[in-house]
């Protein structure tokens, strides 16, 4: 496979996506996945790392903004993020390989870390993005989960730039939490989840998000939550019982897959519910 042969380090968006219909071309903005091999199958790169509008961590009133360039390093560092997406990043993936990775390139890997997926699906994160499909107009958002579904549908070099990722704010009161379950503390998850419990009034109560258990790469589930914590859990079960698709492979049968989302499910919800303080 060639290295590449050119480097591009374009200052605009319309630049970058001028070079990205080159054949042979790929955007990266730190390149710690994107450039992790020795050899790289591109003819030309163009680096997104001097970008402006790429570049932004900006909390606002509702949402948090976050452009396509930042690195992971920069959201684990971030007091305005919440703490569930601070903990997926960094319990399979070191700090300092954080500071070489964007959110852009998080997103648009083969293999996105499983466990900052479901975080983001379950706080209800939406991706930005441009360049997807040449000559097609791409929503101005998409929820994340659907984002990797469409993703994953292309396999080979993303071919379009994630330009931010937009994060609702949380309402006091909102309770969250995640559970996984892996062959070694520290290995890669073969299932996990994330839960974010709303207080009381809004609705839904309940965002669930799942990994593992599914052809899709993250199931992401809005859920109701009628009652009392304890009385709810059951229906909750079921609901997630009726909408995984778990598929066997070398890391667990579509059984054991099965078993771990319902473990997954109450650990992650029992977290949120004491987080939220038992509403």
């Amino acid at each position: 496979m060639p290295l590449p042969e050119v480097y591009q380090r374009p200052s605009t968006l319309a630049a970058a996506l001028a070079y990205l219909q080159q054949p042979g071309t790929v955007a990266f903005s730190g390149g710690g996945l994107l450039l992790a091999g020795v050899e790289v199958p591109f003819r030309q790169v163009v680096d997104l790392q001097a970008i402006p509008e790429l570049n932004h961590l900006t909390p606002g009133a509702t949402t948090i903004d976050i452009g396509g360039a930042v690195t992971l390093a920069a959201l684990v560092n971030s007091p305005a993020l919440p703490a569930l997406l601070r903990t997926a990043l960094t319990r399979t993936l070191p700090v300092n390989r954080c500071s070489g990775i964007s959110v852009g390139e998080a997103l648009s890997a083969s293999r996105p870390p499983a466990e900052w997926l479901v975080a983001l699906a379950a706080l209800g994160a939406q991706v930005a993005h441009t360049g997807f499909t040449p000559g097609e107009a791409a929503p101005p958002l998409l929820p994340v989960e659907t984002f990797i579904a469409q993703r994953a549908q292309h396999p080979g070099p993303y071919r379009g730039i994630i330009t931010g990722l937009h994060l609702p704010r949380l309402a006091d009161g909102t309770g969250t939490g995640a559970a996984h379950v892996a062959r070694t503390p520290a290995d890669l998850p073969i299932v996990c989840a994330a839960a974010v419990r709303q207080p009381p009034g809004l609705q839904p109560r309940l965002k669930l998000a799942l990994h593992g258990v599914s052809p899709l790469p993250v199931l992401a589930l809005l859920l109701p939550l009628e009652g009392a914590p304890d009385a709810a859990l059951p229906a909750v079960l079921e609901q997630v019982a009726r909408a995984i698709q778990p598929v066997s492979d070398d890391q667990g049968s579509a059984a054991y897959r099965a078993a771990m989302a319902a473990v997954m499910v109450r650990r992650a919800l029992a977290q949120a519910q004491s987080a939220a303080g038992g509403l």
